[in-house]
């Protein structure tokens, strides 16, 4: 049982880190845009699409649904997400740096700064590649340790274990749609790339 919080207590730690650097990767592009003129051959107007694409595909559906999921899944039971025994290891603050402040930072980047979409067709595609490599990568640490990164993949059997990354999945893409629709919402549509 240690072995699999140390392994899972990494793994968590690894989620933290990938997604400090996709919001640092934001910020920097977001102070480049303002302090550099934006011009089509500027360097500001180059780093637009990666931060949007970055946002749009990756950040928001993908940290929505770490946030809503995860803390779904701790108020049900928390052992098929975050056993007590990572309480020794990961400090309370690091849990709510993962799982809780990325709900608030998703929103104040979404309010603050108009992010084109990529068509729905090409967005979905960028999410579904991000995800199948994410799955793959969590098929590949059971495979080759044993041990599942999340708890509950321990319970679920093959079934569940399909079912759970279908919905997932819809989740992710239902999000993904969540979030263009509120940014034509709060920005209007003249920030779509064309086709």
């Amino acid at each position: 049982m240690a072995t699999g919080c140390l392994a899972r207590a990494r793994n968590a730690r690894k989620k933290g880190i990938l997604q400090t650097l996709l919001f640092g990767i934001c910020v920097i592009i977001d102070f480049a845009h303002m302090f550099i003129p934006a011009t089509k051959k500027s360097v500001s107007s180059r780093l637009l699409p990666p931060r949007d694409f970055i946002f749009s595909v990756l950040v928001f559906p993908v940290g929505l649904f770490v946030a809503v999921t995860f803390w779904t899944l701790y108020a049900y039971d928390r052992e098929l997400v975050y056993p007590k025994e990572l309480d020794e290891i990961n400090p309370p603050w690091l849990n709510h740096t993962m799982h809780t402040t990325i709900l608030p930072l998703l929103l104040i980047e979404l309010i603050t700064c108009p992010h084109k979409y990529l068509s729905k067709l090409k967005g979905m595609i960028g999410l579904s590649i991000f995800g199948t490599s994410y799955l793959t990568w969590v098929l590949w640490v059971n495979y080759a340790s044993g041990i599942w990164a999340y708890p509950i993949l321990e319970v679920l059997g093959v079934p569940g274990k399909a079912v759970l990354f279908t919905i997932s999945y819809l989740v992710m893409i239902g999000f993904y749609l969540l979030g263009e629709h509120l940014t034509k919402l709060l920005w209007g549509d003249f920030r779509k790339y064309k086709k």
